[in-house]
């Protein structure tokens, strides 16, 4: 089982899509929807991740030194 956690690019992806979704929801296009439909992404997408961090916590092969 790995040690510290590495992030990757699909960490980055996650956080930096969130962040774009919350300045889109909030600066862009300010509307209860957007709000609405921007945060109901970004949990799916968090779920999603904690089941790829757990996959990855549990798979993953140790790091070979």
């Amino acid at each position: 089982m790995p040690g510290w956690f590495e992030p990757n690019r699909y960490d980055l992806a996650v956080v930096l899509t969130s962040v774009a979704l919350v300045i889109f929801a909030y600066f862009i296009y300010p509307t209860e929807l957007a709000r609405v439909s921007a945060w109901a992404t970004i949990f799916f997408m968090q779920v999603c991740w904690v089941g790829y961090l757990a996959y990855r916590w549990t798979w993953d092969e140790e790091p070979q030194v």
